[in-house]
């Protein structure tokens, strides 16, 4: 579930409780609180992304939990008062006097909005009224992958203000499951939504760390250019080796020249200008092919044509890119890493290397680039990684792009998945193309 508060008012006070749940922060830089009780007490991430406990002799953790684009585990354990705190099973704070008073808010710190989660997710959500569990009743190690993951079905006692949200009915979004019938209020929900992106099956985002002179949203999925004149971007959290791989991004063309390249890059770390902050004045051409990066996309031009990109040089333009000032444009990215192909289309029609329509990523022909990956043919040392980088030439703030990756911070207006039924996108994905999530790219990615 992303997007909202939750609230719930309980017969009585208890110092006895347990509240486990999984977050992904929606933005950094802000006090934003996971829960309070209304009445000064609860956990909250700092604005330095250090996490506390609000009041009753709670304390804050050294280390900052920064990742929008990471689940985190949170089991806050309260006996008697005495509070342990638990991130992904390891314990990482204590306080003296927590309690929960005759009302608790998740996502906020009471009903106005204050300090609220900015726009991150939630879930599964379990309250417990009267017993204080430790995390490991709630989450695990998955013995594959070493990666800590919720309990399908925790055994536990709810007692009589406990409830259980799976946010599984996106009409009922406070549908208690635990038997209780205790309806969860959705207290301010100007965004919220059901969402794809779960614990156990996380979609890419940009890398927060990449994204140091744009303004970002929805984790790292929404960007705004915040100053003008430079070249800024932002990397992919999540990079592949092998298969088919399809993602979106929404456009704004402010002016008749709009300024945006997308696609996909292969060890875009080394662009050091253009994704560590210091940014760049001229076009990024040359560093699509520097030190052996690979790199295919687009790049906007004006409101006749786009480029087609490939390793450091312009291709051919074509008019299916071009952007014209005051509307939206759905650019599509198909990259097929098992014969070595990429596309680029925009609003539902692809395009080929002359330039013209008519390219085909389910059929495997007229690719808008064959990949030229000389020495990295197997993919073996490094990754493909989606990018995007955007400038404004006019008012900062002027282009605006929404990323999605399957898990839309926009209104689709026909949403459609994948083949394996992933993710939610304005065109459907090529077949045999699919969304960049865990499972996925576990299947497939190499």
């Amino acid at each position: 579930m992303a997007g909202t508060t939750l609230t719930r008012n309980m017969a009585e006070n208890t110092t006895t409780f347990t509240l486990s749940l999984w977050v992904k922060q929606g933005s950094t830089g802000d006090l934003s609180y996971v829960y309070a009780d209304g009445s000064g007490t609860g956990v909250a991430f700092n604005s330095d992304g250090t996490i506390k406990y609000q009041g009753g002799g709670g304390g804050t953790t050294t280390a900052a939990f920064k990742d929008t684009t990471a689940w985190y585990h949170l089991v806050s354990k309260v006996s008697s008062g005495t509070a342990t705190l638990y991130l992904n099973g390891t314990q990482i704070l204590t306080s003296t006097s927590q309690s929960m008073n005759t009302r608790i808010v998740i996502g906020g710190y009471d009903l106005t909005n204050s300090y609220d989660f900015r726009g991150g997710n939630f879930a599964d959500i379990h309250f417990i009224d009267g017993t204080a569990y430790n995390a490991t009743e709630f989450g695990e190690t998955d013995s594959t992958t070493g990666i800590w993951k919720p309990k399908t079905a925790p055994s536990v006692t709810y007692g009589n203000d406990g409830f259980f949200l799976k946010f599984e009915n996106s009409g009922s979004m406070g549908t208690d499951s635990s038997g209780n019938s205790n309806t969860v209020t959705i207290a301010a929900a100007p965004t919220v939504s059901q969402s794809t992106n779960t614990p156990t099956n996380n979609f890419n985002q940009l890398n927060h760390w990449s994204l140091k002179n744009i303004s970002v949203k929805e984790g790292g999925d929404q960007l705004n250019t915040s100053r003008t004149g430079y070249w800024d971007g932002g990397i992919g959290n999540m990079g592949v080796r092998s298969g088919k791989w399809y993602y979106e991004a929404r456009c704004y063309a402010p002016d008749n020249s709009p300024r945006y390249f997308g696609g996909f890059q292969m060890q875009p770390w080394t662009l050091n200008a253009l994704y560590n902050g210091k940014g760049q004045t001229g076009d990024p051409t040359s560093q699509w092919g520097d030190g052996g990066n690979i790199g295919v996309g687009f790049m906007s031009s004006d409101n006749t044509s786009g480029y087609i990109m490939n390793n450091g040089s312009y291709g051919n333009t074509s008019a299916t890119l071009a952007m014209s000032s005051g509307n939206w444009y759905i650019f599509q990215f198909a990259l097929d890493l098992d014969n070595k192909k990429f596309w680029v289309g925009k609003d539902g029609t692809w395009v080929q290397a002359s330039g013209a329509t008519g390219g085909d990523p389910a059929g495997n022909s007229n690719p808008s680039f064959d990949l030229n990956i000389s020495a990295y043919n197997d993919y073996s040392e490094f990754e493909m990684l989606p990018v995007m980088a955007l400038r404004s030439d006019g008012s900062s703030g002027d282009e605006k792009c929404q990323m999605n990756f399957g898990e839309p911070c926009y209104t689709l207006s026909s949403a459609a998945s994948d083949g394996n039924g992933f993710g939610q996108f304005e065109y459907a994905p090529p077949t045999g193309f699919y969304s960049l999530c865990t499972e996925n790219i576990q299947a497939y990615g190499g």
